[in-house]
């Protein structure tokens, strides 16, 4: 079509003019062919796909974030209003992609369905009911075991099911509704609002004023606390009474909380027009001031023997455009605020003393005839006063499900846990389904090892500051690409991903392992993760290819392990998160931040070092000074993994071995079996750290001593407890060593070996019948016959051959020279 005003060429499907951005129709994109349709159409008549309409706010924007919902007590007079009376859905416009002749091109950009426009007209409507019958398999997720058994009694008996006790009904739509409003106080309004489809990412440009609150004196506090029986009660007894009151704080000023950082919190203030944008920036200074009128009263807390702790607060306000994005897995969504200005929020913390509020130039420029301000550094303002707000925006939360039929609210219930479960962390839901009242859950605080990992990525700002007005597509799928790809990492090693948090230069991840999932080797776990993380970065992050030029994400990692006190933190009925505090928590945030971003390291204390060293390659940097500490930090970079395992597991150097005579005794005449051409099975068997570990180390320089030919070839494999899950795993380390091939080899690479040591040992004819049953234990992709020959055999026969090939295979290797696997 031509551009009416320009007369620019444009695609049939363009919603924008590409020479001059002039709006063509208004209407909805096809998500599948992005078929430009009308603004109420149910189906692209180009493809048949079913689409979504949404409302129009803001020029045709796919709604991202929802404001919280305020009930104002009295109409407030015209500078105080509030952003909302009611919940308004900001959404944000999906430009076109460039035609084909563009120079430059977004790789692989998939189209961003927008999800259902969410007001509260619409939450609160039910649905068509659902026969209960179709609703018992996702009931399953939302119901306790012996409340679901009652539902379940006559699945395949219409007629019975019409019959069922309405008590049970009755009762399964209670337990989901409460688990329901416990389920919200976990998640930021945003997603309360308008939840995104699972695994389908939408975001946008915003506006809006950050609220940024660092509270200091928590670690000290719980350290001095933790030598009582009842210290971690203590503690959260002291977080939730003072976080209940900032919380309400925010909330009576119309703000929403976006999240916890441990002990600090990030509000927001959405604003869909100028005179929004000024008040929700005057509300979040009201707030500053009035929440550090609530400190006061925690300046004095008693700590025993006749001491006492104060705690206090910092505040950062920052004011502009920010991109707002829901992004994750079918499994794991998330929902994320990022770019400059919420950053700035936070460097703004940083410019304050405790006791004060500190704002950015921009919000500044919105409130410089409204508030009392000081000059602070350059760019920044100390906030001193500001005009009392003349009404509280009292927040009541949405009552659900709406009256009506019991099956129609049943169905409610169980679509809005749908959508918004994948959101909540892993181990929350069947704590509130399993509990007999869902509204009453109670994670016990407490102190527990954990070893913490932050890594910061930098990057996304740029990619917001460039493309965030023109093709918000692009951020949205970058964003959601690096999530999922971190998320995936993290959960194959069985670590948390707690949360993405704002940082002074781009964000960062906030990853936990041993909280609340624990291992016994939790801190290797997060060494293997992070390299996996940079290894992911390198090869998916590194050159991304968009209309305005590339770009790259760099990122940067710190772990440190620790006792870290784990437990609710919030108010239970307004907003509460899962969190970890502690000084351990901060160590691994400075380890992030003196590692170097353009070398993209890896850097662990000496507390993590300890625990990982025998399997991985570490570079003493000594001790570093970081902020926040009087005292240096033992300080280690990462290299890589060890492809042969260290000689000691726990022990930097090896005490004389004593205590195992008998057992020792007993692997010698084994050993001298070995050394007389007899093969043999040793088991050592025994509880973890009884010295299994040294007792195969010392056997292994006994039988060094005894072959004076140095013939004796020694395979080890180690099954780490992270491997139990990965088929084959010991297998293709044992072969993996008996090739002399080191990690991180391509598979082209083990497939050459195979085949090279194969025929070596067996000669070709043997080895052509052994080596793709061997190549199939690796995984490797086989091609022709051999993919044939493999394929077609029936499971059993497939693993008769496969231990025929491994006999062979060994036995021809123990025949060149004695082994010891």
């Amino acid at each position: 079509m031509n551009c009416p005003v320009c007369q620019t060429v444009n695609p049939a499907q363009a919603r924008f003019c590409m020479g001059c951005g002039y709006a063509f129709v208004q209407g909805v994109t096809c998500r599948s062919c992005l078929t430009l349709l009308p603004t109420n159409a149910r189906f692209c008549f180009n493809c048949g796909t079913m689409t979504i309409v949404t409302s129009s706010h803001h020029n045709q924007q796919t709604s991202a974030i929802a404001p919280l919902p305020q009930q104002p007590t009295q109409p407030p007079p015209a500078v105080a209003t509030p952003a909302v009376a009611t919940p308004v859905v900001v959404t944000q416009a999906t430009a076109v992609t460039p035609p084909s002749s563009s120079p430059a091109q977004p790789t692989a950009v998939a189209p961003i369905e927008a999800p259902p426009t969410a007001t509260t007209s619409d939450l609160l409507t039910l649905p068509p009911a659902r026969p209960i019958r179709d609703l018992l398999p996702l009931l399953k997720k939302y119901l306790p075991k012996s409340l679901h058994r009652k539902l379940d009694l006559y699945p395949d008996n219409p007629e019975l099911v019409k019959k069922r006790d309405t008590r049970n009904l009755e009762a399964a739509r209670d337990h989901i509704a409460a688990v329901l409003a416990t389920a919200k106080t976990y998640l930021p309004h945003p997603v309360i609002e308008t939840p995104q489809p699972a695994g389908v990412p939408t975001g946008g440009m915003f506006d809006g004023t950050f609220l940024f609150v660092d509270v200091s004196g928590f670690t000290p506090l719980n350290e001095k606390l933790s030598r009582y029986p009842d210290g971690a009660e203590r503690v959260t007894s002291i977080i939730n009474d003072l976080f209940l009151q900032l919380v309400q704080t925010l909330f009576d000023h119309g703000g929403t909380l976006l999240k916890f950082g441990g002990d600090a919190l990030l509000g927001l203030f959405i604003s869909n027009t100028k005179e929004e944008h000024i008040t929700g920036a005057l509300h979040a200074s009201q707030a500053a001031l009035k929440m550090q009128e609530i400190i006061l009263q925690f300046t004095n807390i008693d700590v025993g023997e006749g001491q006492t702790h104060a705690l206090r607060i910092k505040c950062g306000i920052s004011s502009g455009s920010f991109f707002a994005a829901h992004i994750g897995t079918k499994d794991n969504m998330g929902f994320v605020t990022t770019g400059h200005t919420v950053n700035e929020a936070e460097l703004a913390e940083g410019n304050a003393e405790p006791g004060e509020v500190v704002m950015t130039q921009n919000a500044y420029e919105l409130l410089q005839e409204t508030v009392s301000t000081e000059p602070r550094n350059e760019g920044y303002h100390l906030l001193l006063e500001a005009p009392l707000s003349s009404e509280t925006l009292k927040y009541t939360p949405l009552q659900e499900p709406p009256p009506g039929e019991l099956d129609a609210q049943i169905t409610y219930l169980v679509d809005r846990m749908e959508r918004l479960a994948p959101y909540l962390a892993n181990e929350l839901l069947p704590r509130l389904v399993d509990a007999q009242d869902p509204t009453n859950v109670v994670i016990q605080p407490e102190r527990r090892p954990v070893t913490v990992m932050f890594a910061n990525y930098v990057g996304i700002g740029d990619l917001i500051r460039d493309l965030g007005d023109t093709h918000p597509e692009i951020i949205t799928q970058q964003l959601n690409s690096y999530f999922v790809h971190m998320a995936q990492v993290v959960e194959k090693y069985e670590g948390t991903l707690a949360r993405m948090d704002q940082y002074s230069k781009g964000d960062r991840l906030v990853i936990f392992f041993g909280a609340p999932r624990a291992h016994e080797d939790d801190p290797l776990r997060a060494v293997y993760t992070a390299l996996d993380m940079q290894k992911a970065v390198h090869e998916h992050f590194a050159a991304l290819q968009t209309p305005e030029g590339i770009y790259r994400f760099r990122q940067r990692i710190g772990i440190n392990t620790g006792y870290l006190f784990a437990g609710n933190a919030g108010a239970p009925e307004l907003r509460q998160e899962y969190t970890l505090m502690g000084d351990d928590i901060n160590t691994a945030a400075r380890m992030m931040s003196i590692a170097d971003l353009k070398k993209q390291e890896i850097y662990i204390t000496n507390k993590t070092q300890g625990l990982v060293y025998p399997f991985i390659e570490l570079e003493d940097l000594g001790n570093k000074q970081v902020k926040g500490k009087a005292i240096t930090i033992h300080t280690y970079r990462v290299l890589r993994i060890i492809d042969k395992m260290n000689s000691a597991r726990g022990l930097g150097k090896e005490t004389p071995y004593t205590g195992r005579t008998k057992e020792f005794r007993l692997i010698q005449r084994s050993g001298q079996k070995i050394l007389n051409g007899r093969s043999q099975i040793v088991s050592v068997i025994g509880d973890s750290g009884r010295g299994k570990s040294r007792l195969t180390r010392e056997f292994r320089a006994w039988l060094t001593e005894q072959d004076t030919t140095g013939e004796i070839k020694w395979l080890e494999a180690r099954a780490l407890s992270f491997t139990e899950n990965i088929s084959n795993w010991l297998l293709t380390q044992v072969i993996q060593s008996a090739l002399d091939l080191e990690e991180g080899v391509r598979d082209e690479d083990i497939l050459f070996a195979l085949w090279e040591k194969g025929e070596e040992l067996l000669g070709k004819e043997n080895a052509r019948d052994a080596i793709p049953f061997l190549a199939a234990l690796f995984g490797l992709q086989l091609e022709g016959d051999w993919a044939k020959w493999v394929q077609d055999l029936s499971p059993d026969v497939r693993r008769k051959q496969t231990a025929w090939a491994l006999r062979e295979f060994f036995k021809a290797y123990a025949s060149k020279q004695p082994t010891v696997i």
